[in-house]
């Protein structure tokens, strides 16, 4: 239960800091909606939603390279 409780803490962290920085940046429009949010990345970027995915798993993978 402890465990669950400071990941679910750890999430609000993120969220909460993840809109701060939108705020502050002045992307508010940026991620009003769906279409909005991958424009914002193909835009600012250069990734498209294939692309980013691909960034993604690239990352993960170097991340769990050498664990089991």
């Amino acid at each position: 239960m402890i465990r669950l409780d400071a990941l679910a803490e750890a999430a609000t962290f993120i969220i909460r800091r993840t809109v701060i920085e939108i705020l502050k940046r002045g992307w508010r429009d940026g991620f009003k909606d769906r279409a909005a949010s991958e424009n914002f990345w193909l835009y600012q970027y250069g990734l498209d939603k294939k692309q980013s995915r691909k960034r993604l798993k690239g990352l993960e993978d170097s991340l769990n390279d050498g664990h089991p």
